[in-house]
């Protein structure tokens, strides 16, 4: 309390730290060689470097995988 009888408050901050990460999209089209068809239902392994945890990604009916936020 003050000399005048009010409560007297502040704010005190501690280390504040902020880390921005790069989050990356990843696109694939699987085709057939030396042709233009686009595969289906191919099936990749993504892992991200220093990850241990994979995604599994099944191309659709245009051939792609898309993987986002890696």
């Amino acid at each position: 309390m003050t000399d005048n009888g009010k409560y007297d408050t502040y704010t005190a901050s501690d280390k504040l730290g902020v880390m921005i990460a790069k989050q990356y999209n990843l696109e694939i089209e699987k085709i057939q060689q030396n042709t233009s068809k686009k595969l289906q239902g191919i099936t990749f392994k993504i892992t991200e470097d220093g990850e241990e945890d994979s995604k599994i990604k099944v191309t659709n009916a245009n051939g792609k995988i898309v993987a986002n936020g890696l």
